[in-house]
């Protein structure tokens, strides 16, 4: 069984992007990202995909304005992939964010532009979600990662 649950604590927070974004060198390679990650996940919302007393993923949520949040980071360990866990941490996210009334929800991702199989695969994930395509912008990122932008309306 897995659980959901959300993580309060900003160190528990940091701990947990660590570990998990660490293990997911195909996504987060580059060392300084994931340190920002860890330092910019303290003071937003989060919950973590527990797995016999382990976390095996989790979701981040941003306030970007009070129509919208921004799925602005999520892990799950690659051996737990495709089994569910990710729609039941959007699941939660979308619960949270409706019980708070936004009305978007919103990710930045690497582009089709890119010939990048493992954000092919993310971005598959994303539609099978119900998050649409809005637009592809090589400026805010750089042009070897195209940031794609996705939306979903919530209900």
């Amino acid at each position: 069984m897995i659980d959901i649950i959300e993580i309060i604590d900003e160190t528990q927070k940091m701990n947990i992007t660590d570990e998990i974004l660490h293990k997911l060198p195909n996504w987060f390679g580059i060392e300084s990202s994931i340190q920002e990650y860890m330092k910019d996940v303290r003071d937003k919302i989060f919950y973590a995909a527990i797995f016999h007393g382990k976390v095996i993923g989790f979701i981040c949520l941003r306030h970007v304005n009070p129509f919208t949040a921004e799925l602005f980071l999520v892990g799950i360990l690659e051996e737990f992939h495709r089994q569910g866990i990710g729609c039941m941490l959007i699941g939660a996210a979308e619960e949270y964010l409706t019980k708070n009334e936004y009305k978007f929800f919103m990710v930045k991702t690497v582009g089709d532009s890119s010939d990048d199989l493992y954000y092919a695969r993310t971005r598959a994930f994303y539609r099978n979600v119900g998050f649409f395509p809005l637009d592809e912008f090589k400026e805010i990122w750089n042009e070897q990662n195209p940031c794609l932008i996705m939306v979903k309306t919530l209900s």
